[in-house]
């Protein structure tokens, strides 16, 4: 298959491309860092074709101009819609200009991304969408308020699409793991980042689901640490 991969450059994005490559799969990666996205084009492309697209997504031009450069015979049979990030800051003092920028990249993203991509699925009678999530979409963090609100609008937002199209033969999945081990915890004191959500598992996890029959859709899939690991 072909799949499309948002924030691909690092963490996450990174791992899911790296085990999909391992199972022979052709790669579009895409991320802002053009220089991190070749080092991960060579060293992935021992096992199979990859792509790379250095765009800056929050730009409508730049999701336009990717969706037109595909054909029906070229577009991606699977979309992941990983690109995101994470902002602290307590809904008390919230600002708006705060929850528009997490929203535009923890969502608009990912709608726009999705609804350029729709109609190449819908020709081809298939295709499969991943959004990746949080446990605050489904739990306010505190601490995270803009960060809760725009997870919290992206599960709204899957759950909707998942079903208007899976009558079209378009699956739709939301991931909503906890904390995961990546780069984003270096530095921090009193974590045991060996006890967190390992972003290998997630990739492995997302590479089954692909290999699943058409007639199989799962809907959500929600990951926690087994244990504390808060030291």
């Amino acid at each position: 298959m072909k799949i499309l991969i948002t924030g691909a450059s690092q963490g996450l994005g990174e791992a899911i491309a790296t085990q999909l490559a391992q199972k022979g799969h052709s790669l579009i990666l895409i991320a802002r860092n053009k220089e991190k996205l070749e080092r991960i084009s060579e060293k992935l492309s021992l096992n199979t074709t990859v792509k790379i697209i250095a765009a800056d997504l929050s730009l409508t031009s730049s999701i336009k101009n990717i969706a037109e450069s595909f054909t029906k015979e070229d577009s991606p049979d699977v979309l992941i819609n990983n690109l995101g990030i994470f902002r602290p800051g307590k809904a008390s003092n919230l600002k708006i200009e705060e929850i528009k920028a997490q929203l535009e990249l923890n969502l608009y993203v990912a709608v726009q991304l999705t609804n350029e991509l729709l109609p190449h699925f819908k020709a081809k009678g298939k295709g499969q969408v991943f959004n990746i999530g949080s446990v605050a979409s489904h739990s306010a963090i505190s601490t995270s308020a803009a960060y809760s609100i725009s997870k919290h609008a992206l599960k709204a937002w899957n759950d909707s699409l998942r079903e208007e199209v899976r009558e079209d033969g378009i699956k739709v999945t939301s991931i909503f793991p906890s904390s995961i081990n990546t780069s984003s915890w270096k530095g921090v004191k009193g974590v045991d980042t060996s006890k967190m959500i390992q972003k290998e598992d997630i990739a492995q996890l997302i590479a089954t689901m692909i290999e699943l029959g058409d007639a199989t859709l799962i809907e959500e899939v929600r990951l926690s640490p087994l244990q504390n690991f808060f030291l």
